[in-house]
């Protein structure tokens, strides 16, 4: 019964990102990045420490959190931008505040966003893998036992870049409030905060992390 319910709560946590009549996803837990959000790349999705790439990054990331009652509901936009003259995949992490449900993921397809769908494990980490060997556009995002949200974009085309868009819902904490996590870690180019507040008693208070100002 342990395994049954392990599987069953992974499951409910995998959220993926699917084009066409297939689909994919996978819920493997992820480490702690070292910053918050991280961003690593690897040449034509290739896993090897010599393919590994620095020269993706985040160009513009935007946090949209709108505050009511007990619940925030955050909305993070990124977009990566990679100067360099190699396709690669990108890996995108960011470690959640306690207790928040993913509620939607998307992709940008063709100018567009293209929204997740939820699948089986080991079918979506097969499509996905499919996907990546044939050049088709393929998003999987996932999320750790230890609150991690993950996601890899394939393909990152060179001088180009793509836009993921994260949807969580967090209870606020009686004491500590709303907290998201962020760290130092690689540079990002531009940072966009916006914070909505109703059906509560007085005005939030703001605190941002070392080298943010408002």
């Amino acid at each position: 019964m342990a395994a049954s319910s392990e599987y069953l709560v992974r499951f409910a946590l995998a959220l993926l990102l699917a084009f066409g009549p297939a689909g994919w996803s996978a819920a493997r837990a992820a480490p702690e990045p070292a910053g918050n959000p991280a961003l690593t790349a690897r040449v034509n999705g290739v896993n090897s420490a010599a393919a590994t790439s620095r020269a993706l990054r985040i160009e513009r990331l935007e946090l949209d959190v709108k505050l009511h009652g007990s619940i925030a509901q955050t909305i993070v936009t990124a977009q990566f931008a990679n100067p360099g003259s190699e396709t690669l995949e990108g890996n995108f992490m960011l470690a959640l505040p306690a207790g928040s449900v993913v509620t939607g993921y998307a992709l940008d397809v063709r100018g567009a966003m293209a929204d997740g769908v939820l699948v089986d494990q080991r079918q979506g980490r097969l499509a996905y893998e499919a996907r990546v060997r044939a050049g088709i556009d393929p998003g999987l995002a996932e999320v750790s036992r230890d609150n991690v949200f993950s996601t890899r974009i394939f393909p990152i085309p060179p001088r180009g870049g793509r836009t993921i868009r994260l949807r969580f819902a967090t209870p606020l904490d009686p004491e500590d409030g709303y907290v998201l996590p962020l760290r130092s870690g690689d540079a990002v180019g531009q940072v966009a905060l916006s914070i909505e507040a109703s059906g509560i008693a007085a005005a939030p208070r703001l605190r941002l992390p070392a080298g943010l100002s408002a």
